[in-house]
């Protein structure tokens, strides 16, 4: 079990909670299906990361990937991220962003229960972790609720903004035991998500071209929070799989924060945050600083 430094994951997860917590109000202003949306922006994501993959001279370590391997992180893909962006997008366009968004955290809880079973037992957190985890959970939906005022609650929006937390947290405890180039599996997971995407849309005759405003905000989307968030999550997840105990649970219930990356988007624009998601962020943050500096394991 290797001690990663601290600033090494909680630079990523300062990445993963300001590139995803734009994702609800950008996915709500595009105004788009969910599928459509789940298209688009894994396009511009694959383009992105591409990009990337060429600038690093990654591609060759991607063709001589083994079959197994390769079908392996295809099959991940299928899994997360597009299953979990068809039922998370779809649970925005049939709800809300603000529901969507308390019903999708509870993938930290799905994260330790499938963890549990993956790893044999091994990756069982203490009392206290598991508590906090919970406690982060239960802050991101009443604050989110409390600032969100009247949100649009439907019985479609709730069982697909659950099936976008069950897939995430099988997703995050899968890779906590496996090794992986994140760049690589970040573009493999991505072609798959926006292949399938683009058969569900076809199949489903939903197929338009956005409006260029619209187009503006889903490339900000599949380039900053699919291509970079992806990737920083899944690096995040491999780093603290293989670090001590409390890195794991730190990452989870920093995790917890990405609802609050909007305060940071809205801070800079000059638009005023809530008291209620203010009041999030320091309960969160707080459970954060006394799990990290109070605890010792």
């Amino acid at each position: 079990m290797s001690k990663e430094p601290a600033y090494t994951y909680l630079g990523l997860l300062a990445v993963v909670v300001v590139s995803w917590g734009v994702v609800p109000c950008l996915a709500e202003l595009g105004g788009l299906p969910g599928d459509v949306t789940t298209m688009w922006v894994n396009w511009f994501a694959v383009i992105a990361v591409g990009l990337i993959l060429a600038i690093r001279g990654s591609f060759p370590h991607l063709v001589a990937l083994p079959p197994q391997k390769l079908f392996q992180m295809a099959s991940l893909g299928v899994v997360w991220p597009l299953t979990y962006s068809l039922a998370y997008f779809g649970s925005i366009s049939t709800g809300s962003a603000a529901f969507t968004t308390i019903i999708n955290y509870t993938w930290p809880l799905f994260a330790m229960i499938f963890g549990y079973f993956l790893n044999g037992g091994k990756r069982l957190f203490t009392p206290l972790a598991r508590g906090l985890v919970l406690f982060s959970i239960a802050a991101v939906g009443v604050s989110v609720a409390w600032g969100a005022g009247t949100m649009e609650v439907t019985l479609v929006g709730f069982l697909l903004g659950l099936i976008a937390g069950i897939t995430q947290g099988f997703y995050s405890a899968y890779t906590d035991k496996h090794t992986m180039d994140a760049w690589v599996l970040t573009f493999v997971i991505e072609v798959v998500t926006a292949v399938g995407a683009t058969i569900f849309v076809l199949v489903r005759g939903t197929f338009v071209v956005p409006p260029i405003k619209s187009l503006f905000y889903l490339l900000i989307v599949g380039a900053v929070s699919n291509g970079i968030g992806f990737w920083a999550f899944v690096k995040g997840t491999m780093l603290t799989s293989n670090a001590e105990p409390k890195a794991r649970a730190t990452w989870l219930i920093g995790c917890c924060l990405v609802p609050f990356g909007q305060i940071v988007a809205l801070v800079i624009a000059g638009i005023p945050v809530s008291f209620a998601m203010w009041f999030g962020v320091i309960l969160i943050s707080g459970g954060l600083f006394f799990y990290r500096f109070a605890t010792k394991e």
